[in-house]
């Protein structure tokens, strides 16, 4: 999996892009993963591999020490800045222009089963677009990756969870352009505690 981005971000943007990065950090690493399934399961350290899935996010350069202490420390807003400034935006632009569709902006965070080649794109694959999501909702956004790409069939759309994702972001959406909608969906939300 890789999570990528279109272009440097904008004013408008970067928040998003910053809390993409910061719950990606949160993702279990790919060691932990590792040694607590050959801790419980009875296959090889191969077979654990081949059924992990790691994800990566290009970067134009090694971290320095203090960002990888930062990582340790998970003083993740601080390594989220390194990375914006440290990103690999053209390694990112060859994954996705070997996608259908024009991505400009992002996030966008794709699973193949195999790492990506430049010869062909390896179908089939689970992609997100996250550059509608509101700044607020990304993590909610990641979480369902995470899910989606841990299924057995990972391409295939949990249709139920992504309806009300969707909809979720739409009111989330409404919510930050009319204050009266928040008002609204706040008083709902009241109700139904109370029912």
């Amino acid at each position: 999996s890789y999570l990528l981005f279109g272009s440097s971000p904008s004013k408008e943007n970067k928040q998003r892009f910053v809390n993409a990065i910061i719950e990606y950090l949160k993702f279990p690493s790919i060691h932990e993963l590792e040694k607590n399934i050959y801790r419980y399961d009875e296959i090889t350290l191969s077979e654990v591999r081949q059924k992990l899935n790691a994800t990566y996010l290009p970067i134009d350069t090694s971290p320095p020490q203090n960002i990888l202490d930062d990582l340790k420390t998970k003083q993740f807003q601080s390594v989220a800045k390194w990375v914006l400034e440290h990103y690999d935006y053209a390694r990112a632009r060859i994954i996705l222009n070997g996608l259908p569709g024009d991505h400009r902006e992002g996030p966008y965070i794709v699973s193949f089963l195999k790492p990506f080649t430049r010869k062909d794109l390896l179908r089939p694959y689970l992609f997100q677009d996250q550059s509608w999501v509101p700044e607020h909702l990304v993590s909610l956004w990641m979480r369902e990756f995470l899910n989606q790409a841990a299924q057995e069939d990972f391409w295939e759309e949990r249709e139920g969870e992504q309806f009300t994702l969707k909809l979720r972001t739409v009111i989330g959406i409404l919510a930050i352009g009319f204050p009266e909608v928040q008002k609204s969906v706040n008083n709902l939300i009241g109700w139904i505690k109370e029912l």
